[in-house]
Order: structure tokens, then C-alpha cells, then sequence
């Protein structure tokens, strides 16, 4: 198996900044690619006298037109996939303050439930990016990168006051209400991280985000077809190039498989070797500058004249999506299922006793929280 990877939109801790999406986008395949890609992208450096393919220097039609010879060449080489992580950068604030605050491992006020079912934790996450203003996202993002618990404190605290005012459903204001106390009495059951060391923070940026996707598809592509890696290229860089390699190094045999019904997916590690890592720079290496004509055909609106290349982009290309519309259409279709849901009424009182019982195991937890501590 033999991975390519680009990006679009560099980010690092910056982001604030424009483009307010981060792109990556690889291609993922049973083969070697070069052999193949190469004639041809030598081919069309010649006829447009250029000396490395960029596709924003080069004609749209032209970008079509070889972005198609490139797919067709791939098709013939065995199975592959164009992955893509297409991340809203600002919504990152939104998911780090549930992560960091919920997160029932270690909040006691975090409802385990809300915080594993990714519908009800995405319906948190839209609370929060809602609530926060722009300011008090910078703010966070500040905090967050510093481990200043102190100004994480201070946000939680405004967050809890302005519940108070807002009209939402009742149990979801219950669950935040109790998440955000109980970190304001008991912070140091949270685990700060980003700002441990120098590079700790490239961990939580966009380009590591969006590169853990990556390496969680391809290792799905391998199990997929039975392939063993042998290479993994990623676009050169300087500032993110130790740390993904390092992660690639922990996580290349790591499988998750979906265990379905909104849960975390099972994770078994496979005897499975790492491969080569490589960094190369893509104004050197061909096949990373096919990954950037097939990244900026996806990002591309709807063109006539690109129909035929997008088309044909589209029935070969898997999108990890982190984006508010990404969550509020995660909500809308797991809420639409549960209400279709057939279950028996033994069933439903069983339901019912368990949430019951976890209930009061919570309302226990937040009674000892509110206790006075002894001075």
C-alpha cells in the first residue's frame, strides 16, 4: 500500500486566519504510483513548458483534462482511493472545549453517555459554538495551547452563566450545566497537554487533525484489501515533519472498526509493518503534484468545464468532514433513526432502568463535588 499526501490552507496554531478550511488530500493505493504518473505528469510539464505542475498556475481545462488521465491511469493500477480531510478551522475551538471539559474519563460532571454517542456529543459541540463569541474563542484557543487553567476556568464560568439565558432543551442545558461546574470546582481532574512542551501544540492544530484521519484510512485501506504498507509520502514540512512521523510510528497498525450505534469504534492493533515515512518536497516529486491538481478539483464549485473530471473525482473520493454543517447533519440523522427505532416495551424499561441508574450515579458524583472541601 502506498500513500501520497498534500495540503491546502496551512494552518499550524494560526487558525484565525485565512482560508478558514484546511484540505488534505491523498491518494491511497495497492501500487506504486510513480512509474505510471510520472510520463505523464513529464508530459504535461513539456507541453506547457513549466518546471513542476501547480494546478492554481495552470488553466482550469488543463487541470480537467490531466486530472482525468491521472484517475484513469490509477484505475488501472489496482484499487485506490482519494482521501480528503476537509477541516473548518474556527469549529476546531468548538470540539476542543468538548473534548477538554466533557470528556468522561476524566470530568466527573461528564455524562459518559453524552460525551461516547457522537449525536449527543456533537449536539454539544454546536451548544458551545454557539455560545462562545468570536473573542472567547481566541480566548480559548489561547488558554487551551498555554494549559492556562485559569482562563479556561474563566470561560466555563461565562459559559455557565449564559445557559442560564438561553432557550434550548432542557436536559442538553442539564449536561452542560453539570459538565462546566464541575470542572470550575475540580480543574485539576483535566488534563492539559498543548502547551507541555515547544511543539506539544502541533498535536492539536489542523495540518495533525486532519493527518490522523489519514493514517486512520489508509491502515483501513490495508485491512480492506489484506496490502502491507511500504510507503507513505507526505509534502515536506518543516514545522509538522517530526511529529507526524512519530505519530505515523504509533498508530500505523492501529485498526478501528465500527461497532455502530453512535459508539467509539473498536480499536485492535495488526501485524502490520510501518513502512517507509517519507518527506519529500512536492515541487520534486510528481506523484505529490497529482495530489494537488485532485485536491484543487475538489475544492473546485461546480464548472461545465469541469464536470467530467469532478464527476469522476467524486465516485473515487472519501471526505472526512470536521465542520459545524458536518455535525448538525450527524445530529439530525441520528435523532431521525432513533425515532424510527422498533424496540419491544421490555426493552424500553430496560433502557429506561439503565439510564436510570446511570443518573443516579452522576447526581451522587455532583453531590460529593458540591460538598465544602476542608480547609
Amino acid at each position: 500500500m502506498y500513500v501520497y499526501a498534500d495540503e491546502s490552507g496551512h494552518s499550524g496554531r494560526h487558525i484565525f486566519n485565512d482560508p478558514p478550511i484546511y484540505y488534505q488530500g491523498a491518494i491511497i493505493s495497492a501500487r506504486d504510483v510513480e512509474p505510471t504518473l510520472n510520463p505523464i505528469l513529464e508530459a504535461c510539464k513539456s507541453r506547457l513548458g513549466a518546471a513542476r505542475i501547480h494546478a492554481n498556475e495552470i488553466a482550469p481545462q488543463v487541470v480537467g483534462a490531466l486530472s482525468i488521465e491521472v484517475m484513469t491511469a490509477l484505475d488501472h493500477l489496482g484499487p485506490w482511493r482519494f482521501h480528503v480531510t476537509a477541516l473548518e478551522k474556527q469549529y476546531l475551538v468548538a470540539t476542543k472545549f468538548v473534548d477538554t471539559i466533557f470528556d468522561s474519563g476524566e470530568n466527573a460532571g461528564a455524562r459518559w453517555l453524552w460525551y461516547n454517542f457522537e449525536a449527543l456529543r456533537h449536539a454539544l459541540v454546536i451548544l458551545f459554538d454557539d455560545l462562545l463569541t468570536r473573542p472567547e474563542k481566541e480566548a480559548f484557543w489561547r488558554a487551551y495551547l498555554d494549559d492556562n487553567a485559569e482562563g479556561l476556568i474563566g470561560l466555563a464560568g461565562a459559559m455557565l452563566t449564559r445557559l442560564d439565558g438561553t432557550r434550548m432543551d432542557r436536559r442538553l442545558r442539564q449536561v452542560a450545566a453539570d459538565g462546566l461546574e464541575a470542572f470550575i470546582r475540580a480543574p485539576e481532574q483535566v488534563t492539559l497537554l498543548a502547551g507541555a512542551t515547544r511543539s506539544s501544540y502541533k498535536r492539536h492544530s489542523p495540518n495533525f487533525v486532519a493527518f490522523t484521519s489519514l493514517v486512520l484510512a489508509a491502515n483501513e485501506f490495508c485491512r480492506t484489501h489484506g496490502l502491507t504498507p511500504e510507503q507513505f509520502c507526505h509534502d515536506q514540512q518543516s514545522e509538522f515533519g517530526p511529529t507526524l512521523r512519530a505519530h505515523h510510528g504509533m498508530f500505523h497498525a492501529l485498526d478501528h472498526i465500527d461497532r455502530g450505534n453512535g459508539l467509539p469504534p473498536h480499536v485492535e492493533r495488526a501485524d502490520r509493518p510501518q513502512g517507509r515515512f517519507d518527506l519529500p518536497a512536492s515541487k520534486d516529486y510528481l506523484p505529490l503534484q497529482a495530489v494537488d491538481c485532485l485536491l484543487w478539483l475538489h475544492q473546485r464549485a461546480a464548472n461545465p468545464a469541469l464536470a467530467a473530471a469532478q464527476e469522476m473525482l467524486a465516485s473515487r473520493t472519501d471526505e472526512y468532514r470536521i465542520a459545524r454543517s458536518m455535525s448538525e447533519l450527524i445530529v439530525r440523522t441520528w435523532f431521525a433513526r432513533l425515532e424510527n427505532v422498533d424496540m419491544s416495551p421490555e426493552k424500553w424499561a430496560k433502557a429506561r432502568e439503565t439510564i436510570g441508574e446511570l443518573e443516579k450515579r452522576h447526581r451522587t458524583g455532583m453531590a460529593a463535588l458540591r460538598q465544602p472541601k476542608d480547609t
